[in-house]
C-alpha cells in the first residue's frame, strides 16, 4: 500500500506539474521539467496532457469559438489548434491556426474543384487562393512577421496551405491574445460573407 500511496502521489505531482499556473508562463512545458523524466512515454503523455490544458484555457478565453481548442501530441511534438469555418469568394473553407512546437501556424483548409488534391495543378491552385488572401496568413503581434520556411507556401495534402513563423518563448497570455485576434478575423470574414 505504502508504493500504491507513493506512486499516487508522484503521479499527482506530475499531473500537477502540466496545470497552467500563470499566464506568464511559457506555452510547453520547460525541457529542464521533461529531461528530469526519463522514460519517453511519459515525456510524451506529460507534453500532450500540456496541450490539453492550453486547449482548455484557450476554450474558456474564447467561449465564442465554433468548436472547442484541440491539444494533442503530433510526431511527438505538442500541438494545440483551432478550426473554424468561413466562406470567401464562393469557397467554403476552414481557417485554422496551430501551435506545435516552436512554430505557430496559420492554415488554410480548402476543397472543391481542382483544389484538393495531391496534383501539381491542385497545389498551385491552393497557393493562387492563399496568394488572393494573404490576410489567411497574416501573423498578429506578439508573433514575428517574416514566415519561415523555403517556399512562399507549405502544403500538407491534399488540402492544406500554410505559412508558419518560430515562436519558441510564446507566453500562455500571448497565445491566448494571438489566439483572439485571429478569431475576430476569421467572424470579420464571416460576416462579410453574410
Amino acid at each position: 500500500m505504502r508504493r500504491y500511496a507513493a506512486l499516487v502521489s508522484d503521479l499527482h505531482k506530475l499531473v500537477t506539474a502540466v496545470d497552467v499556473q500563470s499566464v506568464e508562463e511559457c506555452v510547453w512545458l520547460p525541457n529542464s521539467l521533461l529531461s528530469a523524466i526519463s522514460s519517453s512515454q511519459m515525456r510524451a503523455a506529460l507534453r500532450k496532457a500540456r496541450a490539453q490544458r492550453v486547449a482548455r484555457l484557450l476554450s474558456d478565453t474564447l467561449p465564442t469559438l465554433e468548436s472547442p481548442a484541440k491539444g494533442d501530441l503530433s510526431n511527438s511534438t505538442p500541438l494545440v489548434e483551432v478550426l473554424e469555418r468561413t466562406r470567401v469568394d464562393g469557397l467554403d473553407m476552414r481557417l485554422r491556426w496551430q501551435m506545435q512546437g516552436d512554430q505557430f501556424r496559420r492554415v488554410a483548409v480548402l476543397w472543391g474543384r481542382g483544389i484538393d488534391g495531391r496534383t501539381p495543378e491542385s497545389r498551385q491552385r491552393r497557393e493562387e487562393i492563399g496568394r488572393a488572401h494573404p490576410e489567411f496568413f497574416a501573423f498578429p503581434a506578439p508573433l514575428p512577421q517574416a514566415h519561415h520556411g523555403r517556399k512562399e507556401f507549405n502544403h500538407f495534402a491534399p488540402n492544406f496551405v500554410y505559412k508558419y513563423v518560430k515562436a519558441p518563448s510564446l507566453t500562455i497570455a500571448e497565445l491566448q491574445a494571438v489566439a483572439g485576434k485571429v478569431h475576430a478575423e476569421i467572424e470579420q470574414l464571416r460576416d462579410e460573407d453574410s
